[in-house]
């Protein structure tokens, strides 16, 4: 700031900013996303030094699924929500699992 009066100039206390980054959330399937009843695929997010994850189904948390791969044995819109060790978090894309079929006994 200038002072119009003094002309003195005076710098005010300098503010470190950290910006810690945003890890990667990326998920992959590791077969089909459509299978019949009674079939699973196992979804597969990144990992890396000091992540953590919680798997979401339909937007809610699934309770107890904190590895980093997932067995998906229910239809519908999976995310995983990756944390990294500063606490900052990514949720990944969207994998819809379709069960069209289900399996017939004769």
């Amino acid at each position: 700031m200038t002072s119009g009066l003094t002309g003195c100039t005076k710098t005010g206390n300098s503010i470190n900013v950290i910006v810690n980054p945003v890890p990667v959330a990326t998920v992959t399937a590791t077969g089909p996303t459509t299978f019949c009843a009674g079939d699973s695929v196992v979804l597969q997010a990144n990992t890396g030094s000091g992540l953590t994850y919680q798997w979401k189904l339909n937007g809610n948390n699934i309770s107890g699924a904190i590895a980093n791969n997932f067995a998906v044995k229910l239809a519908g819109n999976y995310r995983v929500r990756v944390f990294g060790s500063n606490n900052c978090s990514k949720l990944s894309n969207l994998t819809t699992v379709n069960i069209p079929c289900e399996h017939h006994h004769p």
